[in-house]
């Protein structure tokens, strides 16, 4: 069975206190360690008794996603998503608020934005990853893939989104899965 390529933004991260505490890890040396795979900037902390959570900020989302989306649709080479990519773009403009681009997403009515969670690892220090759960509105979904260590590949191309879309401080929240 294969995995799928997905692309989108990071609108949620979550991280269980139990596993920092396991590995003796502050929030803090935590942050840094995503600050450097995303600009944590752009997210707001809120903690639970059992979890960090990290919720990328209202404004910017209001502010930015749709030329953001737009931008990137644009750049996308396969014609026969247009129809596809406008009613999208549509639905995510008509929406006044964090939660309801996040209801849009889970409600997975267009294959080029719609929310999945995935699970990936951050380096906390030399020895040891920390497991860490992305909500992820997701962009682009492409073909069964089946690839082994292809994460070089794809911080490359999440700084190639983020190089190419300077002008949305939003890209900063770009990540790039196989799941």
């Amino acid at each position: 069975m294969g995995q799928y390529l997905q692309l989108g933004i990071c609108s949620r991260i979550v991280i269980q206190k139990e596993r920092t505490a396991k590995l003796n890890v502050s929030i803090e040396k935590v942050t840094e360690a995503l600050d450097k795979v995303m600009d944590m900037s752009l997210f707001e902390r809120g903690d639970t008794e059992e979890q960090y959570i990290f919720t990328i900020k209202e404004f910017i989302v209001l502010d930015q996603l749709n030329q953001f989306l737009e931008f990137q649709f644009s750049l996308y080479p396969q014609q026969h998503y247009k129809e596809s990519f406008e009613t999208a773009l549509k639905a995510v403009s008509e929406q006044s608020s964090l939660q309801n681009i996040l209801e849009l997403a889970k409600a997975k009515k267009f294959s080029c934005f719609q929310r999945n969670i995935i699970t990936d690892e951050i380096l906390v220090n030399d020895w040891h990853g920390l497991k860490v759960e992305y909500d992820m509105w997701i962009m682009f979904v492409e073909g069964k893939l089946v690839m082994e260590t292809y994460n070089n590949f794809l911080r490359y191309f999440e700084k190639q989104v983020r190089t190419s879309s300077k002008n949305w401080s939003i890209s900063g929240a770009f990540r790039c899965f196989i799941d």
